[in-house]
């Protein structure tokens, strides 16, 4: 079935078809590769099936976004029309609450960096001949940098990347999101991309500790004892309405990418129905201390390390992880050039 709405009409023993009347007419939507989300929506508070079928359909609440960026389809572009201040303090670094540092006040992303906002640097950046694209061989598909580091796979060197090059005429090419995938975090992107991004719009990504103070450090008045959440929405306990993560350890037989939208979980959000679910949930407003959205789960994402440490890390776990793997202080050693299906990032700036 295509990505659109369809009105559902019931069948008398398959001969008959019968239109709802409007108080019951339900409209059914389904996303192909979007974790076969299907959402339902009812002008009435319960909707029952024919006659011959007594099953119920649970209420369902839909609320229309009143001011959230993504649904509306409106993150600005250039993220640093969305940074949040960190203040300057002590933190904790890992779970232990053994290790203290001090890290200086900066800037961090709200939201992970979109496919769409990634897309349009990268056409300036081809543009601007800072870029190089490859269209022959075993380099098709592939983002290059001038140094020939490799920064990021197309669709069409991985089938699983969100963001493909299309023909613009006139031999000319342009960088797209899949339909639908414009507000999905950027995947398939190395640590060189990600820096790559970052210092074409004057930013940088952020360290280790900057990271996980922004992710889950509790704000504190002077005086008060450190205190650190153990995921990054401002909790120590997860269940799925709070972040995009496994539940359970099972493998299905066919990998798909589960991203979900950046900010997907903000109290507003219904999520897909589940089979041990007996009605359907929304999401918690999962934003961390200082009011970053998906920093425990969706993709994880590239940081600096602190101190004189080499390579890159990642942070926050994925959609991929169990509820372990998206603690804050979990992390995952990546060589630089490394790009896969379930890692992105968000930019970050010093004060």
């Amino acid at each position: 079935m295509l990505p659109g709405n369809y009105l559902l009409t019931f069948s008398d023993s398959g001969k008959t078809p019968i239109t709802p009347p409007e108080s019951q007419k339900i409209i059914f939507s389904r996303y192909r590769n979007e974790n076969k989300t299907v959402s339902v929506e009812y002008n009435r508070p319960e909707a029952v099936l024919p006659e011959n079928d007594t099953k119920k359909i649970p209420v369902i609440p839909v609320k229309e976004p009143d001011s959230d960026p993504v649904s509306k389809n409106t993150l600005p572009l250039d993220p640093n029309e969305l940074l949040l201040v960190v203040s300057a303090g002590e933190m904790f670094i890992g779970e232990s609450m053994k290790q203290k540092l001090s890290v200086a006040g900066f800037k961090i992303g709200m939201y992970e960096i979109t496919n769409e906002q990634f897309s349009d640097l990268l056409n300036k950046a081809l543009e601007e001949k800072k870029i190089v694209y490859g269209q022959e061989g075993p380099e098709k598909g592939k983002v290059f940098d001038l140094h020939r580091h490799l920064l990021f796979k197309t669709n069409e060197a991985d089938s699983l990347s969100q963001i493909f090059m299309s023909n613009a005429g006139e031999n000319r090419i342009t960088f797209q999101s899949l339909p639908g995938k414009q507000n999905y975090p950027v995947i398939f992107v190395t640590f060189y991309g990600a820096e790559f991004y970052c210092k074409e719009l004057g930013c940088r990504l952020p360290n280790e500790a900057e990271w996980e103070k922004a992710a889950a450090m509790k704000i504190t008045e002077a005086g008060q004892p450190l205190s650190k959440y153990r995921y990054g929405f401002s909790s120590d306990e997860i269940n799925r309405t709070w972040a995009n993560y496994k539940t359970n350890a099972a493998s299905g037989k066919y990998f798909k990418v589960n991203t979900t939208p950046v900010g997907f979980y903000n109290g507003i959000n219904i999520l897909p129905l589940d089979p041990s679910d007996p009605e359907q949930l929304k999401t918690q407003n999962a934003v961390s201390p200082v009011g970053a959205y998906d920093m425990s789960g969706n993709v994880w994402e590239w940081v600096m390390p602190v101190g004189d440490e080499v390579g890159a890390f990642g942070k926050g776990g994925c959609y991929e992880s169990l509820s372990e793997g998206v603690r804050i202080a979990e992390q995952i050693s990546l060589p630089l050039g490394h790009c896969d299906a379930f890692t992105g990032f968000r930019v970050a700036r010093s004060l």
